[in-house]
C-alpha cells in the first residue's frame, strides 16, 4: 500500500536536487515582501497620527486659553468687587458725615433764629400763632422756573373785631432770608371769623428756600 505524503509547495520533493542559491533567494523574496508590506503600513498610519497630534495640540491649546481667559476675567471682576465695596463704604461715610454736618447746621440756625420752621410742601403745617391756624405751600414749575404757593388759615379769635396783617418771609438754609410775601385783602374781622387765603412767594435771590416764618398783627 502506497502512503501518500503531503509535501509543502514550497518545499522540493525528496531526492530532489535543490540549489541552495535558488533557495536563498526565495527567502529574500518572502522577506523583502513582508518588509514592503510593514512599510507600506506604517506610511499609511503616518497622516492619522500627524492629524491625531494637530488636534490633540489644538484642543490643548484652546482649554489652555479659555481657563487663562476664565482666570482673568475671575480677578477682574473680584477686583471690580472689591473697588465697588470700597467705593460703597466710602459712599456711606460721606452720607453720615453730610448728615452730621446737615443737623448741626439746622441746631446752629435754629438756635440764632428760633422762630424759624422747616419748610414742607403739600403738607398742612400747623401754626396756631397770633391770627395764624395754618398755612400750606406748594411748589410750581414754569418752565425753568420754580415758584412757591401759600394757601393760609386766619381766624380771629380775640373778643374784638381785628383786622389782621400777615407777612410770610422764606429763609435759606444758612437763615438768610431770600423771599417773603403780604397776605393781602384781609378784611375787617369779628370774633370766630375763619378765612383762607392764596397767594404767591415773592423770591427775591436764587436760592433754595428751608425754612419760613409767619409774622401775624392787627392793626
Amino acid at each position: 500500500m502506497n502512503e501518500a505524503r503531503t509535501l509543502r509547495d514550497d518545499e522540493p520533493p525528496a531526492g530532489a536536487n535543490v540549489d541552495p542559491e535558488s533557495g536563498s533567494r526565495a527567502a529574500s523574496r518572502r522577506h523583502g515582501s513582508r518588509h514592503h508590506r510593514s512599510r507600506r503600513s506604517s506610511r499609511s498610519l503616518l497622516p492619522v497620527i500627524a492629524l491625531t497630534a494637530v488636534g490633540a495640540v489644538a484642543v490643548i491649546s484652546l482649554l489652555l486659553y479659555l481657563f487663562g481667559t476664565i482666570a482673568r476675567y475671575s480677578s477682574e471682576n473680584s477686583l471690580q468687587r472689591a473697588e465697588l465695596g470700597q467705593k460703597d463704604a466710602e459712599l456711606r461715610d460721606l452720607r453720615a458725615q453730610l448728615k452730621r454736618v446737615t443737623a448741626e447746621f439746622d441746631a446752629l440756625v435754629r438756635e440764632r433764629l428760633p422762630n424759624l420752621k422747616a419748610l414742607e410742601h403739600d403738607k398742612v403745617i400747623p401754626l396756631n400763632q397770633g391770627y395764624v391756624r395754618n398755612i400750606l405751600f406748594t411748589e410750581t414749575h414754569s418752565g425753568s422756573k420754580t415758584g412757591y404757593e401759600y394757601r393760609i388759615v386766619v381766624e380771629n379769635n380775640q373778643t374784638r373785631p381785628v383786622m389782621p396783617a400777615i407777612r410770610i418771609m422764606f429763609f435759606d438754609r444758612t437763615g438768610v432770608q431770600i423771599g417773603g410775601a403780604t397776605v393781602g385783602d384781609v378784611p375787617l374781622m369779628r370774633t370766630g371769623d375763619s378765612e383762607s387765603f392764596s397767594g404767591e412767594v415773592d423770591i427775591m435771590i436764587d436760592a433754595v428756600p428751608e425754612y419760613f416764618y409767619v409774622e401775624s398783627r392787627s392793626d
